[in-house]
């Protein structure tokens, strides 16, 4: 049974469990602004890439793990351990000597922030009172929104005002304060012993390295149809196949089979998946819509950017409090948010270099706010329609699949981008080196103008593209949604601890 709380204890333990959540959540963006100090400082040892690639890929092998090792062993307990790898990772960080020594850094803290982000959720689910569940949902939502977009801001602030190592050692205070937090949730009652399942959690983390991989380096560093892909290729389908098979007759799967049973959690799995490659397509390429194409500046790209950030929190916002208040609306949000997006991101695909910015803008706040409509809809219906053993593992994956998404979403974006930026600067015959353009408007204004013209339109191009690649995308998530049980709202009214 959970063992809610109420009011100013509620309110102060929350905020300290979101503390822990944002530390993972800016961190895994703040240092793409930083990049270049780091670089400056460090040297380099071929990519910068790699200090993202380490920390995405220990987050998302780690994140299964520490779901069902929160069911097995006590949510609060396995969370304070991540929070302590965390801290670690993050003063490893911060007195790091090489840019090798980061990058092994960066992927302790990525072990660490796969329990931050996996079992952030599942504690929510364990001190909120069942009938505000929704509302405080919404609340992580719109911190999920905030962070993607406050990271690359704060990244360039340290590295242009302290140094870039205060990037890393101002999580110090913030773990404190989310120990304190800790202190204050009750203790899991009902736990008993379990075998843990060592060799899923391996073939899963297997698995889902080398999708990531393929999805990083296919096209860039290595051709789609290179030996190196087509083996990685490979060795995740056989990875994946034996993850089955061996879950199937595990005495403790990591994922009990049971948990996607229902079909509202399974498509909710694979909608937060889809919803996690919308809103990092967006996070990504609106500004380089707003750089490369419009020319302006990387702060003001930013700026431009928030309305995106606030549309999503704002729907995070408008659902928790509708589903919170009429107990209705959880089947509806997510179809209207899975629509919105596909509008969007068509209508982005249709801007030029004489569209108005603040049409831009609009499309972007309309992206948004139907990623708010889905997401954080869609982990309540999963925490609702599971049962009391298996909800750290079913949030957790549910997470995972939002970080997958946007891990594997914007890779292969990023390939059709660079593909198509390619073969209109080749049509155009710029005199232009494809890995020498920045994309940035410091890099085009320097250019001779006729260069620039040509250099901005390809841009346009690419990025038409680009946005068209997320339209089908959306358009299966709408589908999916629409498959949703009519009677959701009132399934997930019931205690989740009556769920056969």
């Amino acid at each position: 049974m959970k063992a809610a709380l109420e009011g100013r204890r509620l309110g102060l333990v929350f905020t300290g469990l979101l503390i822990g959540n944002t530390m993972a959540g800016l961190d895994a963006t703040l240092v793409a602004t930083a990049g270049l100090s780091i670089q400056r400082d460090l040297g380099s040892i071929g990519s910068l890439a790699s200090i993202f690639t380490a920390y995405q890929l220990a987050q998302i092998a780690v994140m299964p793990m520490y779901g069902k090792l929160g069911d097995l062993y006590g949510r609060k307990r396995v969370f304070a351990v991540s929070v302590a790898i965390f801290l670690v990772g993050s003063v490893l960080c911060g007195v790091a000597p090489s840019l090798e020594f980061l990058v092994v850094a960066r992927a302790v803290q990525g072990v660490g922030a796969g329990g931050l982000t996996g079992l952030t959720m599942a504690l929510v689910a364990d001190i909120v009172p069942a009938e505000r569940l929704s509302r405080y949902l919404g609340y992580t939502g719109v911190v999920f929104a905030v962070t993607s977009v406050l990271g690359p801001f704060l990244g360039g602030v340290f590295a242009e005002q302290l140094d870039w190592r205060w990037a890393f050692f101002v999580n110090l205070p913030s773990g404190a304060i989310c120990y304190w937090a800790l202190r204050h949730v009750p203790s899991d009652q009902n736990r008993v012993g379990h075998r843990l399942d060592i060799p899923g959690a391996l073939l899963l983390a297997s698995a889902a390295t080398l999708i990531t991989l393929i999805c990083s380096w296919g096209g860039r560093s290595s051709a789609w149809t290179s030996p190196r892909i087509i083996a990685m290729t490979i060795g995740a389908f056989v990875s994946l196949g034996a993850f089955v098979a061996w879950e199937r007759r595990a005495a403790e799967p990591i994922l009990p089979s049971r948990i996607f049973r229902r079909r509202e959690t399974s498509l909710a799995v694979i909608a937060n998946l889809i919803a996690g490659i919308g809103f990092f397509g967006g996070i990504i390429y609106l500004p380089v819509y707003f750089q490369a194409e419009r020319l302006r500046g990387a702060a003001e790209a930013g700026r431009l950017l928030i309305p995106f950030a606030l549309g999503s929190a704002v729907g995070t916002v408008l659902v928790g409090q509708a589903i919170d208040r009429r107990g209705k609306g959880v089947r509806m949000f997510p179809i209207l948010g899975m629509g919105a997006m596909a509008v969007g991101f068509a209508l982005l695909a249709r801007l030029t270099t004489t569209s108005s910015i603040a049409l831009a803008v609009a499309l972007g706040a309309l992206v948004g706010l139907g990623i708010g409509f889905v997401m954080q809809v869609l982990l309540f219906v999963v925490q609702r329609s599971t049962e009391e053993r298996d909800r750290g593992a079913a949030t957790a994956v549910t997470v995972l699949a939002r970080i997958a998404g946007s891990v594997v979403g914007v890779a292969l974006a990023g390939n059709v981008l660079q593909q198509r930026l390619a073969s209109e600067l080749d049509d155009a015959a710029v005199p232009v080196d494809l890995a020498d353009l920045q994309g940035d408007a410091d890099s085009l204004l320097a250019l001779e103008p006729s260069v620039r013209r040509s250099v901005v339109l390809a841009y346009e191009a690419a990025l038409a593209t680009t946005f068209w690649v997320f339209v089908p995308i959306m358009v299966v998530g709408l589908g999916l949604m629409i498959l949703l049980p009519r009677d959701l709202d009132e399934r997930v009214t019931t205690d989740a601890a009556q769920i056969p």
